[in-house]
């Protein structure tokens, strides 16, 4: 091959691969909807089956990987609103992170979840209360109300 061709080939998979990432962003899209709904889904039925008094059932876990490629903040916030009414200790968010496929590299994971549970308190997205000798977290369901305008001017994320 000559360098013309190898360029012309260049520019053809450069305009192949730019055709793709606006797909993907959609679908990225549609995907994280389809988790928040799920998530949204999965909460109701636990509130629900408290107040039935069945037993409630496990917190699915994270086969698209998305958790992967969360931000701790954002996945602790997506752990605690999943779960929500429920309140969970840093150990126990933890454990869910773990679970739900969250692998970013901390060299402290626990000092890193007590830094953003402490942000997301201060911002008034959490309720700490005690839990014995710990303090348990729990989302703040009235942040989502707030929030409801805000998300609608300008697009769901």
């Amino acid at each position: 091959m000559t360098i013309q061709q190898y360029k012309a080939t260049l520019k053809s998979l450069k305009a192949d691969l730019a055709k793709l990432e606006p797909q993907e962003a959609e679908l990225t899209d549609s995907l994280l909807q389809l988790r928040k709904r799920k998530a949204e889904l999965e909460a109701a039925i636990r509130s629900f089956a408290r107040l039935c008094g069945e037993r409630l059932p496990a917190v699915s876990k994270d086969p698209t990987g998305l958790a992967a490629e969360m931000g701790l903040t954002d996945a602790v916030r997506a752990v605690l609103k999943g779960v929500f009414p429920e309140r969970l200790t840093p150990l126990e968010i933890r454990a869910r992170l773990i679970s739900a496929g969250y692998s970013r590299q901390h060299t402290n994971l626990m000092a890193s979840i007590h830094t953003t549970l402490r942000r997301l308190e201060n911002s008034g997205e959490i309720n700490p209360d005690k839990k014995g000798k710990k303090t348990a977290y729990q989302w703040n369901a009235a942040i989502d109300e707030l929030m409801k305008p805000v998300i609608e001017a300008f697009g769901d994320e």
